[in-house]
């Protein structure tokens, strides 16, 4: 009787110690992901930072040729060129989700002992989703109308020769190097161009796009860092 006893007893501290031994594994596999998360949400955000500097700045080109086209303001000399080469650039906002996507897409959540972070986690994909989004109507805006109407009625070389840098980036130069410039036989004024209804429409259409990309850019910078915190105070209290 007493063997039995002491098998049984065997059996479940064995049992115990299994599962003790399982799931402190999964722990600390996941503080390790959730560690490589709170890197990549670093990184990202420093990606999303550029992204919205480079959206307001796009939103800026647009609004101050809108207002030219109106005679609020009075553009200097080559100034035309230069904010028609900064509305052609749209948004590159991809980011690393290496991480997210182990502990989402792995069933790895569950073991998280918080349900809140459970929940933030296993929405945050669908952030990203929005980007893609936003970064595709801004691409066509681009390719379906502003490109095709600039072909034909402005000068492409010199729009190009115009270009300073991604918009929004502190490095940007004042004009192309000349072994980027190209020959320009066919010069256009551009300005000419703010008296077409039609392009005030599109550089109104930009601005929209710009301005709800810009917006939506600020929500996730705020929201990434309070689930970047999140994830913070949940390894600091295991």
């Amino acid at each position: 009787m007493l063997e039995g006893v002491v098998v049984v007893v065997s059996i479940l501290i064995a049992f115990s110690i299994d599962t003790w031994w399982t799931e402190s594994e999964e722990e600390e596999e996941a503080n390790i992901l959730l560690e490589a998360l709170v890197l990549e949400l670093s990184q990202a955000i420093s990606q999303v930072e550029q992204e919205v500097a480079f959206r307001k700045a796009k939103l800026e080109s647009a609004s101050r040729m809108l207002q030219a086209s109106t005679a609020e303001v009075e553009l200097e000399s080559g100034e035309m060129d230069a904010l028609l080469n900064d509305v052609t650039h749209w948004g590159t906002s991809s980011v690393a989700t290496g991480a997210l996507n182990a502990l989402v897409d792995s069933g790895k959540l569950a073991w998280l002992d918080s349900l809140e972070l459970q929940t933030a986690l296993a929405s945050w994909p669908e952030k990203f989703v929005v980007f893609q989004a936003i970064e595709k109507q801004d691409q066509q805006r681009l390719e379906d109308q502003l490109l095709p109407y600039l072909a034909e009625k402005a000068s492409l070389p010199k729009i190009s020769n115009a270009w300073r840098g991604r918009p929004g980036d502190v490095n940007r130069s004042v004009y192309a190097p000349e072994g980027q410039r190209i020959s320009d036989p066919f010069p256009v004024d551009h300005e000419q161009l703010l008296q077409d209804p039609y392009f005030v429409s599109l550089l109104t259409m930009i601005v929209w796009d710009q301005g709800d990309a810009l917006a939506y850019g600020r929500e996730w910078l705020h929201e990434a860092e309070a689930l970047k915190n999140k994830i913070d105070l949940y390894l600091t209290s295991r």
